[in-house]
């Protein structure tokens, strides 16, 4: 093996405001020049980027070593590119439920910057409510190069009453039974409405 390499200095170049300072780094000056800690740096300015809209964003980096090879400095070269901002969101598939009611829970917003972390948290979101089986948030689409994306946020909603049905026959009380069931999405609200009805046919049973 040669010897160590310490890294002597850390400069950056382009990058929007705030850049790269909200990226965690895997090194600092004075710890030993790591190509996998390189890359896992490289990766995260790239998510960093991404979070703040710029999807076609390029991160590069140069290292110049000492003659001794065991000092480095790093450069590395940040050029965003375009910001992708969100266009217009649409909303299929709610036969009941109110547009409104979905639209609350996705995480974009018309001309704000498109973080893509939005396309599964707004599908978590819509899911956790109980009232959909399926949920799809995507890029209109997803080959597009232009700065503005629309949103499709699909939806297949559950059905307008969940319940089961409990019976059973004993000799001393005749039949028993019930109904459980709810409401999931009373009004097309996300409202839910739970009721439970028991009944006793004592007349039926053993000893009447």
């Amino acid at each position: 093996e040669g010897p160590q390499t310490l890294l002597r200095g850390i400069t950056f170049e382009g990058g929007p405001e705030g850049f790269p300072e909200s990226s965690p780094a895997t090194m600092s000056v004075g710890d030993p020049l790591s190509d996998r800690g390189l890359d896992e740096w490289v990766k995260a300015m790239k998510r960093d980027l991404e979070r703040r809209g710029f999807l076609f964003g390029e991160v590069t980096v140069q290292a110049r070593f000492s003659d001794d090879e065991t000092k480095a400095d790093l450069r590395f070269g940040v050029r965003p590119g375009p910001m992708v901002t969100v266009g217009k969101i649409f909303v299929r598939g709610n036969l009941r439920t109110a547009e409104s009611v979905i639209l609350a829970q996705v995480a974009f917003k018309e001309g704000e910057p498109l973080n893509p972390n939005g396309y599964f948290s707004s599908q978590r979101a819509l899911l956790d409510l109980g009232i959909f089986k399926t949920v799809d948030v995507r890029p209109r689409d997803p080959d597009s190069q232009d700065p503005v994306r629309d949103i499709v946020v699909e939806v297949r909603e559950e059905g307008v009453f969940s319940g089961k049905v409990v019976a059973g026959y004993f000799y001393a009380e005749g039949f028993r039974g019930g109904l459980d069931g709810e409401f999931p999405n009373l009004l097309g609200r996300a409202i839910k409405l739970e009721g439970r009805a028991r009944f006793n046919l004592f007349f039926l049973s053993g000893l009447a």
